[in-house]
């Protein structure tokens, strides 16, 4: 197919109203479901900046890095709005906007290879995913996107061979620099950027220094943009590396555990040497039966549907599976530079990421699928080429600009995964989100009607009892902290009960409490430090049936 053919076509036609209409049901899922837990928890960092609490020095928590990325978003809405009334729809859709400019990488590289049609599937393929069912801009999600995002323009990079004039022109060093802003999110997203850094080295050929240290560059001027708030910090480092877990993680990077993780992945898919076993033979028959094997190929991504990974995060099953049978295409493609360098430079850095992901993750194995999840938008286009490679052989020329349309298949099953019943994280089937949030950072999300009247009655009691400088909620309700607009008075604003943090939470909470601040407890924890204190310093002013409302003396 003539790369960069028009979207006029019927083919094309046909790839914008699947676009459009993926658009409009991800704008759509955006409406729906309401987490006050973990979602709440990604809003509530960067909400604590802009309220004017320090980095690295109030908070302690590590996951708040990926709030910095996100803080001038908020910092300008709460500004212009005057609350955080609205905030997390808001977020919501600069969610789809930020994945929309990850598919237009995506769609910049595939249309070097495809038509602008298949091209155009597989940038929209990009937009179609929600891991673990939280549509925010999170740790997970921006390292993910992030990552992705600078791979695409490597690899596009690489296969146009384009000489890199101008430092702030060149696309290597914005990679690089999104790629920095990844391991800011997701630190141990390092490994993946070193893998990167070395591909490009390798691939680059003659101007492999320059390309290097282009790309070096890009992430260089991050750091430097992002180190005055290391500075600002200074000790406090220390602090949020101790209540952050020290190098506890670096356990998980053992062979032992490495290989019990394999195993459970496996396990975790038992679809996967199937899929893969009908992708190397579709590559034995291709020559003898172009039409047969371009029709069959099509139907790909549905062998990579069967995970055992239920409800929310069944989608980073499909994606993980999905992205391991990208190599596999890539062996029957004729142009062996394209595969060499769409494999190495991004199936091999997105495999690391996988790895990295899945070994130091709380949610174990589940994580790898953020990893793989540049090489699962790589197999969509994989699948195009090859499958246009193969009526090339045949000569179909009326049937190829629609088999080529085989990335819809893809779009399908990823959105499939957004409009399951059970596809919403920590809240009702899809059917029993009937209730619409009508105030208050939720405004305009249905959840629901339990979740609206418990909601309905926690903002009763914070406009009743809230009118002190600070607030406290825990365990398990950072939203509240939304709620009422106040800053945490704890080290971070969804803290567990854990020995290790137990006296920083009570320290920061002693020495920041004054007279009439809020505080809700949902849980007590009577033998640690942070409960005794509220309970020494704090009088009962309300108790309800999932909470207790104290203020401070």
């Amino acid at each position: 197919m003539p790369r960069g053919s028009t979207l006029r076509t019927p083919s094309g036609v046909i790839a914008v109203l699947v676009s459009l209409a993926a658009a409009a049901l991800m704008v759509w899922r955006m409406r729906r479901g309401l987490d006050i837990t973990d979602e709440a928890f990604y809003l509530a960092l960067p909400l604590r900046f802009a309220l004017g609490d320090r980095p690295f020095v109030d908070e302690l928590n590590i996951a708040q890095t990926a709030g910095l990325l996100i803080y001038p978003f908020v910092r300008a809405y709460t500004f212009a709005v005057g609350s955080s009334t609205g905030l997390f729809l808001f977020i919501r859709l600069l969610y789809l906007v930020f994945f929309g400019l990850v598919g237009w990488s995506a769609f910049a590289l595939a249309r070097t290879r495809l038509s602008s049609p298949a091209a155009l599937l597989v940038g929209t393929a990009c937009l179609c995913f929600i891991p673990y069912g939280l549509p925010g801009l999170s740790y997970n999600t921006l390292s993910m996107g992030l990552f992705a995002l600078g791979l695409f323009v490597v690899a596009r990079w690489l296969l146009l061979g384009n000489p890199t004039r101008g430092l702030l022109r060149a696309p290597l060093f914005w990679a690089g620099v999104a790629h920095a802003g990844s391991c800011f999110a997701y630190p141990s997203l390092l490994l993946g950027v070193v893998a990167t850094l070395a591909v490009l080295f390798v691939l680059a050929l003659c101007e492999r220094l320059r390309a290097s240290c282009t790309y070096a560059l890009g992430g260089v001027a991050f750091c430097l943009a992002v180190s005055p708030l290391f500075l600002a910090a200074g000790s406090h480092l220390r602090a949020v590396f101790a209540y952050s877990g020290g190098s506890g993680s670096v356990a998980a990077f053992t062979w032992p555990e490495a290989a019990s993780k394999l195993t459970a992945f496996l396990a975790q898919h038992p679809q996967l040497p199937l899929a893969a076993f009908l992708s190397a033979v579709a590559l034995t028959v291709a020559r003898r039966f172009p039409l047969l094997t371009a029709v069959g190929v099509m139907f790909l991504p549905r062998l990579a549907l069967g995970s055992q990974m239920p409800g929310s995060i069944a989608s980073l099953g499909f994606v993980s599976c999905f992205a391991l049978l990208g190599p596999v295409l890539s062996l029957g493609l004729r142009d062996r530079r394209t595969a060499r360098v769409l494999v190495f430079g991004i199936a091999l850095p997105s495999g690391v990421a996988g790895a990295v992901a899945g070994l130091s993750s709380s949610n174990g194995i589940v994580a790898v699928g953020l990893g793989l999840y540049p090489g699962a938008i790589l197999t969509a286009m994989l699948l195009a080429m090859f499958i246009d490679q193969t009526l090339r052989l045949g000569g179909w020329p009326r049937v190829r600009p629609y088999l080529a349309l085989s990335p819809a298949l893809v779009v399908w099953s990823l959105l499939e995964f957004c409009v399951t019943q059970d596809c919403v994280y920590r809240d009702g089937r899809l059917d029993d989100l009937t209730a619409l949030m009508k105030v208050g950072p939720y405004k305009g999300i249905y959840t629901s009607p339990a979740k609206q009247e418990f909601l309905r009655l926690l903002a009763a009691d914070i406009q009743a009892y809230g009118r002190g400088e600070r607030a406290l909620f825990i365990y398990d309700l950072p939203a509240g902290y939304l709620m009422a607009y106040r800053r945490p008075l704890t080290a971070s604003p969804w803290i567990f009960p854990l020995l290790s943090r137990a006296e920083a939470d009570a320290a920061y909470f002693r020495n920041h409490a004054k007279s009439g601040d809020l505080v809700v407890v949902d849980r007590a924890y009577p033998q640690l430090p942070l409960n005794q204190a509220i309970v020494s310093l704090s009088l009962l002013a309300e108790t309800r049936p999932s909470y207790a409302v104290y203020l401070v003396r």
